[in-house]
């Protein structure tokens, strides 16, 4: 249940590259010794690096410029920031456990290297043809290749008329929200509209349609962001609660897309200095986290990482919020020896982004952080008070 050091993880992924970048030099005239040295340094990278590029190394390295080619891919990966470096880590993990062929890594080690999609990118859709092929192969049986293909083509097009109905479902439901005191309001509640909405999204969970789950997540947020805690008759989150529930119950990894998917959109959201949808984000994760303490604690573990990620490059005290909020909550709703763990690890990660902090003193940042949790704590039903004595001042010495 303990969370990886993605920073040890980093600095030693980073420091094979540049062992492997110096022997690739040394042994430039010497390709059996060059080889046999990547090959030793390949093994010892993390997992699932390790495997990764071990797999796509035993495909390259009888060539003449393999050495190249492995540095190429290498430093493709190690190009990143670690929030980045984190994701790619995790997709990669994710082929693996999906039990990628070969052939289907040597065809992610050429896009890597060729093409400019970001590696990201890159691996989802690699992860969704093996996750949809997967699902064929069980729904049509011993069908000749030719089937297969004819059924794959039916089902881009089934893709591309949902995108757009989507689309074109949501602007109703936009405008409805704009124009609901004028005379060219569109008939209809807003809530019978979003019931559409939700109706197509489930459609697609029931399918497995990995590609249009993740498109209807973010199509869906940010739509619908501007007009919570507004306008909109039904809240944000209960509108993603339902999808939530639905896609757990249809398949785990599902939810997961839909958190990864919101995950991206902070990383986005931060990028781009648009606060107001990276904080409506985070609160959709925490409330996502809240609900599946007593659930799925893996469900709650994954929401608190990713707030930890976007916390600890943001430095912002009401992202912090949200990290004491979560953990605060398990603390006091679910008592094993699994969810002290990860309060522990949530512990430690806070003290760390505090220390992280460049502007005010991490004390200091704690004790912002403290207050905006302070402030909504009656929205959650958290018992902050007794989080606060019994952990946080107790083991964080800022």
């Amino acid at each position: 249940m303990a969370q990886k050091n993605y920073v040890i993880i980093f600095e030693k992924f980073k420091n094979s590259v540049e062992r492997i970048k110096s022997n690739v030099e040394y042994f430039k005239d010497n390709h059996q010794m060059a080889n046999a040295t990547i090959s030793k340094l390949i093994e010892s990278l993390p997992n699932p690096f390790n495997t990764f590029l071990g797999i796509i190394w035993d495909g390259i390295q009888k060539d003449k410029h393999s050495a190249q080619e492995i540095l190429k891919i290498l430093k493709r990966i190690e190009n990143n920031n670690e929030f980045v470096f984190i994701h790619i880590e995790n997709k990669i993990d994710g082929l693996i456990n999906n039990n990628a062929s070969h052939d289907d890594i040597m065809d992610v080690a050429r896009q890597i290297k060729n093409s400019n999609r970001k590696i990201v990118s890159i691996l989802d859709s690699k992860i969704d043809e093996i996750l949809q092929i997967s699902k064929e192969t069980r729904e049509i049986g011993h069908k000749t290749r030719k089937d297969v293909k004819k059924l794959r083509s039916e089902l881009k097009w089934d893709k591309d008329s949902f995108k757009k109905n989507f689309k074109r479902q949501l602007k109703i439901v936009v405008k409805n929200l704009k124009t609901k005191n004028h005379s060219d309001y569109v008939f209809g509640s807003v809530n019978d509209l979003i019931d559409d909405v939700i109706k197509l999204f489930k459609e697609r969970i029931e399918k497995w349609d990995v590609a249009s789950v993740k498109f209807a997540t973010k199509e869906l947020f940010d739509s619908l962001y501007k007009f919570s805690e507004a306008e909109m008759s039904a809240e944000l989150y209960l509108v993603f609660k339902d999808l939530f529930s639905y896609a757990y119950s249809q398949r785990k990894h599902l939810i997961g897309i839909m958190i990864t998917e919101i995950d991206f959109i902070m990383f986005e959201s931060w990028e781009d200095s648009n606060n107001e949808r990276l904080e409506k984000a985070a609160k959709i994760l925490l409330r996502l986290g809240i609900d599946f303490i007593n659930k799925d604690l893996d469900i709650t573990e994954n929401c608190a990482i990713a707030i930890d990620n976007i916390s600890s490059d943001m430095s912002e005290p009401k992202i912090l919020a949200q990290q004491i909020l979560l953990a605060a909550c398990i603390f006091e709703r679910s008592k094993n020896s699994i969810s002290n763990e990860l309060v522990e690890n949530m512990i430690y990660n806070i003290k760390q982004n505090c220390r992280l902090n460049n502007h005010r003193g991490a004390r200091d940042y704690l004790k912002d952080g403290i207050k905006y949790a302070v402030s909504e704590k009656q929205v959650y039903g958290i018992n902050l008070r007794s989080f606060k004595q019994k952990l946080l001042h107790a083991t964080i010495n800022c």
